[in-house]
This record gives structure tokens, C-alpha cells and sequence, in this order.
């Protein structure tokens, strides 16, 4: 097959525009394309914008662009997600589009999935399978029920889509990624969000996109790959984190009060933002074990005088070992299948802590779905069942 006409055009199907802000991923940025390329739905086009990348990935952008015909590539000065994946919508010739990061994937399936059921809707949402810090994947699905939200049904929407009810889930998914919205309609909230916005950015677009919409689909079908890397905007240290949570919770306050929400919604905005308080420490670059707790070891002195085998090493596997530390037992053994250079943590491989005598071995991790593949990795190393014990974390933001 000729490479530069990869598609062939369903005339039937809407044209989708993906768009990939890149910058500085030449690690991941082929492997990310080769993922679009490999797309069952080919009415498409790609628009990459190079956001002032100093490596090679502006260079992987063109290659890309002169291999296929339905890859552009933008190049700017460094701007910021938010400029960049707005600039790719504006350029869009589809009817509709959808946002990847450079250093995730698509799977196979995802354009195809995402436009199953395409009947004229503004946003059709979807899953995303999450590589999580021990090395496990979690299955990230909306909290929303599946199904149409026109009406009423959009007011409910909006009301639930910080969080769902009076829980702490996430109404909607909080990444611009995994879902399919009308071009016009993105792009137009797009332009109202902050452009120096630097945490959230990915939730404030979703809510000012929602609150413009009529028409949404909620579907749990899964279609995108969201790879870990503590070394990812995401993760790292961030100097304005308070700075930007202001700028974050006031603009959700101002669109809230324009689009006229109850008084519901703002409960939520205010106790989301609570919980976002929580992870400042982190977030602003403090040492591990100065940061706040935020999830609870929730066996009280079940297992005092135990020997016990802490497994996970992310948020949670910190906040127990913190609090383990402290506590009466007879040993703790703490491991991850990631060390990252945080051996001075007090982690140990995790061959040397599977070949330690430990009474109790409890997956540190706060989804049931993580549980169950740590669960699985110790059956394996010949770990019996019964010394295998999870549940939940006890989250401060949850009490």
C-alpha cells in the first residue's frame, strides 16, 4: 500500500481530526503515531503540533507528515498544552475530533469504537486503560452511568460531572483524550480556557466543552492507553500548583455562575478542590515523607506484631508505609516492581522481598483492578492466597 494513502474514505462517516500536542517525547511520540496508523476507522486526519520540542521530535512530526498524506505538522514556540491543542483545533478540517498525548496510545479499535453509535451527538465519552506507578494497569471508566444525557439528562450531566453525587469518583473522566467532540463546539471552549492554565487544564476543557453541549453519550468502552511516567508534566514538581489551583477554581466558578448551575455543582467544585489541597505538598516538589497523608491504613492493629509485605509504591504504598513505620510490628518489607532509584526510601527488589519470610502481604494500591494484578503476580511467585490481603485505603478526602 502506498503510505501516503493510508485511508480509505467513508464518505458516510464523520472525519475526525486527531490532534497531538507534542513536545519532547521522542521516546514515545513513534510508538504513539504508529498507534494512530494502525487505526480500524480510516476517515481521519492528524494534526501534530510541535510546541517548541528541543529534541527530536520535530523532526519525527515531519517524517511522519511526508510518510502519510493524512499527517500534518504545525511547529511553534513553546506555548503550552492548552495553546497547542487549540491552535490543532483551529487547524482541523474534520468534522469532529479527539485529542491523544504524544507519549500515549490509541488502541486499535478506538475512532472505530467512538463513532459505533454516531448519531449527530456533541461529545461521545469513553474508558482509558491507566498504567499505574507499580507497574499494573486500571481500567478508568466515567462515573456516570452509560447513556444519552439530552435535556434534563444534560443538566445532570453538568451537575455530576466534577464528581459524581457525594462521592469523590470523577463524573467524567477528567482527560481531554478518550472522547470524540464537534469541532465547533471544541474549539470554542478551547478559547475560554486559561491559556497559561497549567494543572486541570485537561478538566477545565472538559467541563467548558460539556457546558456548551446539548447532546452527550456516556459510553465505558475502552480506547486509549495512558502510559506512566513520573518524570511527566503530570508528575512533576510544580513551583505555582496554589497559583494555579486558584486559577483553576476560579474559572470553574465563573462558568459555572454564567451557565446558571445549582447550587450542587459549586458544593462539588468546593469539595473537589479541598481534595486537590491534599496533594499540594506533592505537587509543589516537598520530600515524600513530609507530605500530607492522604490514605489511611485501614486494617487498624489487625496485623500488630506481624511481619508484613507492603507491595506498591505509588501515593498509597507511601501514605502506609509512613504510617506503618511507626506502628508495632514485627517487620515491614516494602517493594514495588518500579524502584526508580528510591531504593533510599527504604524499598527492597522485589525478588529479595518475595524470598523474606512476612505473614501478611498486602497490595498497597487504591483500585480494586490494581489489587487484583499485584494479587496475581504474588500467587504466581508462590505466595498461598491466604497471605494475600487488600482492601481499600481509607481516603481523607472520602471521610
Amino acid at each position: 500500500m502506498d503510505e501516503r494513502s493510508i485511508a480509505d474514505r467513508n464518505l458516510e462517516s464523520p472525519v475526525i481530526s486527531v490532534v497531538v500536542p507534542v513536545y519532547n517525547v521522542e521516546d514515545y511520540l513513534t510508538s504513539c503515531l504508529d498507534s494512530i496508523v494502525r487505526q480500524t476507522y480510516r476517515n481521519y486526519e492528524v494534526i501534530l503540533v510541535d510546541d517548541g520540542s528541543d529534541d527530536s521530535s520535530p523532526e519525527i512530526c515531519d517524517r511522519y507528515a511526508d510518510r502519510y498524506s493524512q499527517f500534518r505538522a504545525i511547529h511553534q514556540a513553546n506555548e503550552g498544552v492548552v495553546a497547542a491543542r487549540a491552535k490543532g483545533t483551529a487547524a482541523a478540517g474534520g468534522e469532529y475530533v479527539t485529542y491523544v498525548d504524544a507519549d500515549d496510545l490509541l488502541l486499535a479499535n478506538a475512532l472505530e469504537s467512538l463513532t459505533s453509535d454516531f448519531r449527530g451527538q456533541d461529545i461521545i465519552t469513553a474508558g482509558a486503560v491507566r498504567e499505574s506507578a507499580h507497574g499494573g494497569t486500571v481500567n478508568r471508566l466515567d462515573g456516570i452511568e452509560e447513556g444519552d444525557y439530552q435535556g434534563a439528562g444534560a443538566e445532570y450531566l453538568q451537575e455530576n460531572m466534577l464528581l459524581r453525587g457525594n462521592s469523590v469518583t470523577d463524573g467524567i473522566l477528567p482527560y481531554c483524550f478518550a472522547k470524540l467532540y464537534n469541532r465547533e463546539k471544541a474549539l470554542e471552549a478551547w478559547q475560554n480556557v486559561p491559556a497559561d492554565l497549567t494543572i486541570d487544564e485537561d478538566r477545565a476543557f472538559v467541563c467548558a466543552a460539556i457546558a456548551i453541549s446539548d447532546f452527550v453519550t456516556v459510553t465505558h468502552s475502552l480506547v486509549y492507553r495512558y502510559r506512566y511516567r513520573r518524570v511527566s508534566a503530570m508528575h512533576a514538581a510544580n513551583s505555582h500548583y496554589l497559583r494555579d489551583l486558584d486559577l483553576f477554581y476560579n474559572y470553574i466558578l465563573s462558568l459555572g455562575r454564567k451557565c446558571g448551575y445549582s447550587d450542587e455543582f459549586f458544593r462539588r467544585l468546593n469539595r473537589f478542590v479541598t481534595s486537590r489541597l491534599y496533594s499540594a505538598p506533592q505537587r509543589l516538589g516537598f520530600a515524600w515523607d513530609q507530605r500530607m497523608l492522604r490514605f489511611f491504613w485501614p486494617y487498624g492493629d489487625l496485623f500488630d506484631g506481624k511481619t508484613i509485605l507492603l507491595f506498591g509504591a505509588g501515593e498509597v504504598g507511601e501514605n502506609y508505609y509512613r504510617e506503618l513505620r511507626v506502628r508495632p510490628l514485627n517487620r515491614l518489607l516494602w517493594t514495588d516492581n518500579s524502584l526508580q532509584g528510591r531504593e533510599d526510601h527504604g524499598l527492597i527488589p522485589v525478588e529479595a522481598a518475595l524470598g523474606a519470610e512476612f505473614d501478611i502481604a498486602i497490595p498497597a494500591v487504591k483500585y480494586a483492578d490494581a489489587a487484583k494484578q499485584i494479587r496475581q503476580q504474588l500467587l504466581d511467585a508462590g505466595v498461598p492466597a491466604e497471605k494475600i490481603c487488600w482492601k481499600p485505603p481509607i481516603e481523607i478526602s472520602a471521610l
